[in-house]
Parts: structure tokens; C-alpha cells; sequence
């Protein structure tokens, strides 16, 4: 395709007087394996946030409330840290809306660094990013994010002419223990949105003690 080796066909068995018929199933091919492409590279750009590659909100709570679904059905912990850039806004505003965008690329890489394959990353808005993590209870998820804390604060962000730090607040919520629930109950929406309010009134308990640390929820 466009001078691009992009797929083979291989035939065996087939009989010479064939040979016309695989021609134009050669010839199609191709453009078959381009509409497939560029589906998933549009289905990509629609649930990735183009600016730090994790996932959009959106989709992020659709997967989210899968993981929930599955942690109910096997009887597993899944926890939730809700994670912002500390005075990001003085940031912008010292060094411009560039090199605040590039510090949260680098912010978000950390972040992917620091999680396990299986674990659901997200840009929750501006400069805060929400981590579903299946099948690890809170004193687990703590030690995760006091990884991920310690991290952003020990790297240095050399950007364009700059070399700045950020530092990071997290909270912690987790399932099922900071949610009262019905055992028969399935997975809803409205629990999802819970256990995110528990894991950001954390966040906000965070910031209220000084940032630069990791609090969890306490009911």
C-alpha cells in the first residue's frame, strides 16, 4: 500500500487456475488492513488525552466501572488514588501555559512508570489524574503512592530553557472499605462517583496538611 509492505496473503493448496482470484484478493487486502488501521487510530484518539497519553475522563470512568464490576463479582479490593500537581496554577503563571503542559506530560509518565499494566490511568481535569488499581487493598495503595509522590518530587524537569520541580498530592479510597453497601448490589455508576469522592476529600485532606503527601480516606 503506497509503496508499504503492510501484509502478506499466503495460499497454499491453491490451484493455478486460481490464481486470478487471489489477485484481487491480494489487491483488497491492503485497503481492508488500512480501514482497520485507521479505525483504531481514531478509536485511540478518542479515549486518550492527547497531551499526557493516559485516558480521557470518559473513558476512564467506563473502565473504571468495569474493574468495580469484576472486584464485586470475585470479591476483591480495587482502590483509588486521586492525584494533583501541587500550586499548578502559580506554576502556569511563573512559567507559562508551554512548559506547564510539558510538566504534566512528564507528571502523567511517571505516573505510567510507576503502575502496573492492568491498572487504569486517567486525566480527571487540568492538573489532576485518577488511578483504579484491581485487586490492591488501601495499605497497598498507599505504598503506591507514596511511590509515585516521591518520584515526581525527586525529578528534575528540564523543559525548553527551564529546570523546574513539581511535587504531587495524593489521596487514597478504597473498595470495599470506605463504602457502605449492600452485599447483593452490583456495580453502578453512583458508586463509582463514591468511591472517587472518597479517594478526593483525601486529596483535599492532603492539601489541607501542607501537599507533598499521600493521606487516605479515614471514615
Amino acid at each position: 500500500m503506497e509503496k508499504d509492505l503492510i501484509g502478506l496473503l499466503v495460499v497454499e493448496g491453491g490451484e493455478e487456475t486460481e490464481f486470478q482470484k487471489f489477485e484481487v484478493l491480494a489487491s483488497q487486502l491492503p485497503l481492508q488492513i488500512k480501514k482497520v488501521k485507521l479505525y483504531e487510530t481514531v478509536r485511540e484518539t478518542s479515549i486518550v488525552d492527547g497531551l499526557t497519553a493516559v485516558f480521557v475522563r470518559r473513558h476512564f470512568l467506563e473502565r473504571f466501572h468495569e474493574e468495580l464490576k469484576r472486584a464485586m463479582r470475585y470479591q476483591f479490593a480495587i482502590s483509588v488514588l486521586m492525584v494533583d500537581v501541587d500550586h499548578f496554577k502559580s506554576y502556569n503563571d511563573e512559567f507559562g501555559h508551554l512548559v506547564g503542559d510539558r510538566t504534566l506530560r512528564e507528571v502523567a509518565q511517571v505516573i505510567r512508570d510507576s503502575v502496573r499494566r492492568v491498572d487504569v490511568v486517567g486525566r480527571y481535569g487540568g492538573e489532576e489524574f485518577v488511578i483504579a488499581v484491581p485487586e490492591i487493598e488501601k495499605k497497598a495503595a498507599l505504598e503506591l503512592a507514596e511511590r509515585i509522590r516521591s518520584a515526581v518530587a525527586q525529578k528534575r524537569l528540564r523543559v525548553y530553557d527551564e529546570e523546574t520541580r513539581v511535587t504531587v498530592s495524593i489521596g487514597v479510597g478504597a473498595f470495599p472499605e470506605d463504602v457502605s453497601r449492600d452485599p447483593a448490589a452490583e456495580a453502578s455508576d453512583q458508586l463509582v462517583q463514591s468511591l472517587i469522592e472518597k479517594a478526593d476529600l483525601a486529596l483535599y485532606q492532603a492539601k489541607a496538611e501542607g501537599r507533598n503527601r499521600v493521606v487516605a480516606y479515614r471514615v
